[in-house]
């Protein structure tokens, strides 16, 4: 950006410097240009209004020619100002033309406001992060849910646990960035066309200015030629004009000749009368005469001569005259070519002066953009953070929900493995498990499966240790060997209860009743089985649910340690997706 100088009046628009950073220095150039001063002048530029802006050495630019600029080093200083605008007014003197003042030199003092938009500087660009791969689709259930948007980081699952606030709120935000993005992208561009337009205008500039020059050269030479011819022309007319004076005087020269000769032709006549032709005074007066006649000759030659010269010179005048016509219309072809070529000059001026100030506010304008485009990115990382922060509260808060309920899964197994022991120990007493045939050694099998075996899995499920890892192979006391157990204990109380009929277990139902308590319900809570009637009826529904299918048990204990290995696995697979996230 310049300030610019004219030897002649122009109109004086505010010139916006655009925008710069505050706590930086500028280098500026002030420009003196001489439009129409024949002779080289002295632009003296005067700064005042602002301390913002300063003259770095000679405020003067000297000798400039005609045609010609010159620039003045300027610096635009913001270091330790705060943002805001700042203005200062500029005076160009002519120093030497108010000297030398010439017809096409018209002098006037020019000023200049100049403003200038002091502003913070940009914060530093932070790396944004590249647009992750594709990731697996979320469950139906979250279909509905947005993914994640192209900008950030945040693994999509983990987003979708974030409130729709927050995630709405993020879209937004990287939204915003995307469009100051493509704002300040566009803005950079702007300005990248404008400096590739600046190098090819001030190319033609100066390519103007030199035909401009070589116009005015030729239209200097021509007019001096105009000159030339026109002094010869008058010089030719002046030789024609002095020469009519002396055929006057030739003309009064024989005139008299003639006159004399006339009277020396009288007096020879009146002496031929008197003294006779053949008298000597005659003859004196005959040469007289014939003397006369010859001054007449020669005036009259001399006038001929004088005629033939003047013809000449009239000639001569009237070429040099044309001459100077030709000449005088070669100057004013040659002066128009330079005045065309001083307009195509201060139209490329005035153009590359146009490119000039859009440049500077292009550098605002992108300046502004990379400026908002930062200033989204921080809104977008930091809407990011939050819906991070957002999406962990609730990953946390579903593992707690987790890690009730598997807790609770293990409450309702340990008791309804309880229950389910004491109605095995109910039957057993009773003889349902056990009709006769004392001596085939499977009573104590029985007894220890019953005692050590279900017991061993009720501590199992107590102690939480009752996880069983897919594909594992079975470990001794651990849940999978104990299913073994059971399973072949089902399958010897399956042998034993094969001899029963629904009319024998009926029969062991009466035996309950028959008691000196007279209920089924009460012979539960006698035998201590149960403490009230509501455990005593869950014990005899068991009873009855394994004299049903003698496998329930076992089938109960399967779907139990199932149940606790995928909830926590569900558990370590969130509590894992949690400790990625932070």
């Amino acid at each position: 950006m310049a300030a610019i100088a004219w030897a002649q009046p122009q109109p004086e628009p505010p010139t916006d410097l655009g925008a710069r950073v505050v706590g930086q220095s500028y280098p500026f150039k002030l420009v003196a240009i001489n439009r129409n001063c024949n002779l080289p002048q002295d632009f003296r530029f005067v700064v005042s209004g602002g301390d913002w802006l300063r003259i770095d050495g000679d405020p003067v630019a000297r000798g400039v020619q005609r045609g010609e600029q010159r620039t003045v080093p300027a610096r635009i200083d913001l270091t330790g100002r705060p943002p805001g605008i700042y203005t200062a007014h500029v005076t160009v003197i002519c120093d030497t033309c108010q000297v030398l003042v010439f017809k096409t030199c018209r002098i006037s003092d020019r000023n200049i406001d100049l403003r200038v938009q002091a502003v913070s500087p940009p914060q530093p660009a932070q790396p944004r992060p590249q647009p992750q791969p594709a990731k697996p689709k979320p469950p139906p259930a979250a279909a509905a849910l947005p993914d994640a948007t192209p900008y950030t980081d945040i693994d999509p699952d983990l987003l979708r646990r974030a409130p729709g606030a927050a995630r709405a709120a993020l879209a937004a935000a990287e939204e915003r960035e995307r469009q100051a993005r493509a704002a300040a992208d566009k803005a950079q561009k702007d300005l990248d066309d404008i400096r590739k337009k600046r190098g090819p205008c001030e190319e033609e500039l100066a390519a103007l200015r030199a035909a401009q020059g070589e116009a005015e050269a030729a239209a200097a030479a021509a007019a001096a030629a105009a000159q030339a011819a026109q002094g010869e022309a008058d010089k030719a007319q002046q030789a024609v004009d002095s020469f009519a004076g002396e055929m006057a005087a030739a003309e009064r020269k024989m005139s008299d000749a003639q006159k004399t000769l006339q009277q020396q032709a009288m007096y020879r006549s009146i002496v031929g009368r008197e003294n006779g032709v053949g008298s000597a005074k005659y003859q004196d007066a005959q040469a007289q005469v014939d003397k006369a006649n010859d001054a007449v000759n020669a005036a009259q030659a001399a006038y001929r001569a004088l005629r033939a010269s003047q013809a000449a010179r009239a000639a001569a005048a009237a070429a040099a005259k044309a001459n100077a016509a030709k000449a005088n219309a070669a100057a004013q072809a040659a002066a128009a070519a330079a005045a065309k070529a001083a307009a195509a000059t201060a139209a490329k001026e005035k153009e590359c002066l146009g490119l000039a100030a859009a440049e500077s506010d292009a550098e605002g304008a992108a300046a502004r953009a990379a400026g908002e485009a930062d200033g989204a990115a921080d809104a977008a990382r930091k809407a990011e953070d939050d819906a991070r922060a957002a999406a962990i509260l609730s990953l946390e808060e579903e593992i707690a929900a987790k890690r009730r309920h598997c807790d609770e899964m293990r409450a309702a197994a340990r008791a309804h493995a309880q229950l389910q022991e004491q109605a095995l120990k109910a039957l057993q007493q009773l003889g349902a498990l056990d009709p006769g045939a004392p001596t085939d050694g499977l009573d104590e099998i029985w007894d220890d499966y019953v005692g050590l075996g279900y017991t061993t899995f009720v501590n199992l499920v107590a102690t939480g240790s009752g996880l069983v890892t897919p594909g594992a192979a079975p470990t001794a006391g651990g849940p999978q060997m104990l299913l073994s157990v059971l399973q072949a204990g089902y399958g010897i109380m399956a042998i034993r209860q094969s001899a029963l009929t629904p009319g024998t277990y009926a029969n062991l139902r009466d035996r309950m009743i028959s008691g000196p308590d007279g209920s089924a319900n009460q012979w539960v809570r006698t035998n201590g089985f149960a403490d009230d009637k509501a455990g005593a009826e869950k014990v005899l529904n068991e009873m009855d649910r394994i004299m049903n299918d003698t496998g329930v048990i076992a089938k109960d204990m399967a779907r139990a340690i199932e149940a606790d290995r995928i909830c926590q696995e569900e558990l370590k697979a969130l509590e894992a997706r949690l400790a990625a996230a932070k």
